[in-house]
């Protein structure tokens, strides 16, 4: 899965609203499914 960095993004003088809900199952600090992430 690749992810969207900030960094590549060109948001000079911009807002940026970011809003995470990560309730995704985890097991030994690993995410043991990423559904609820790619849904």
């Amino acid at each position: 899965m690749s992810y969207l960095r900030m960094e590549n993004l060109d948001l000079a003088g911009k807002r940026v609203l970011i809003r995470e809900d990560l309730n995704v199952p985890v097991s030994d600090g690993r995410v043991t499914s990423d559904a609820r992430i790619r849904a």
